[in-house]
């Protein structure tokens, strides 16, 4: 393994320990995504409780000059409600579908209809990033540091994965309107992501397992937060989720 791979992972592992950022490392060394991807693995390790999608729209895809989402994974006990804000960096919110598997997927499914099969619910979350990295850095420097994930929320309607395409949501804090967005934003339908995230990850090596959670991808631009914040995301059909910063 590059040693570069190696010292990048460190670089990011104190950054999530210390809770301070770093400049992007794609500054100082010159990485694949290949390599990224391999960083991201030895930051985080296989034992992971799901899978999330980034840059599943094409504006967020331009912003980093790629032409594809990028994939990140979720910690253990990353499912959190009350978001500890000096435990954080630079806290954002995100308004997602999430999908949670009944079962281990271990090939890649014939179609996207197939793929449906392997879901046991579908719900509304909020994801919670949080970079490690100064400023935007680039893709290569995104999935080396998980795609900022941090922490999750899970909303309160678990309803079978059937026409998520046109569903209207909206995301509050304080009781305040600050998005509000159709979950066609995610690739066109959430189910694009899904089927695009278990080809990725199957293609990493990443086990998928019964129970996982896959976040699907924002519906939303990332919305920075606050110790104090109380932030309730709704999506039609699927319920809603509440998080609050303390």
């Amino acid at each position: 393994m590059e040693d570069k791979v190696v010292q990048i992972a460190q670089l990011i592992k104190d950054a999530i320990r210390t809770h301070k950022p770093i400049d992007p490392p794609s500054l100082k060394f010159n990485f694949t995504r290949e390599e990224a991807y391999k960083i991201q693995e030895l930051v985080i390790g296989n034992n992971i409780s799901g899978l999330k999608a980034g840059l599943t729209s094409v504006q967020t895809q331009k912003i980093y000059n790629t032409n594809e989402p990028v994939i990140g994974r979720l910690l253990p006990n990353s499912e959190d409600y009350e978001i500890d804000s000096t435990e954080t960096i630079s806290p954002k919110v995100e308004l997602e579908i999430a999908f949670i598997l009944k079962e281990d997927i271990n090939e890649l499914p014939k179609n996207k209809g197939e793929i449906l099969t392997y879901i046991d619910s579908v719900t509304a979350a909020l994801e919670i990033p949080d970079s490690r990295i100064k400023g935007k850095g680039n893709v290569e420097d995104l999935i080396a540091d998980n795609v900022s994930a941090y922490k999750f929320a899970l909303g309160n309607t678990f309803k079978k994965p059937k026409d998520l395409d046109l569903l209207g949501g909206v995301l509050e804090i304080n009781g305040n309107i600050v998005a509000t967005s159709c979950s066609n934003a995610i690739m066109g339908n959430p189910i694009n992501s899904l089927y695009w995230s278990v080809n990725k990850a199957l293609n990493l090596g990443i086990k998928i397992r019964k129970g996982y959670v896959i976040l699907a991808g924002s519906m939303t631009t990332p919305i920075d937060i606050k110790k104090g914040d109380i932030i309730v995301g709704k999506i039609k059909s699927l319920g809603e989720v509440r998080v609050k910063v303390v």
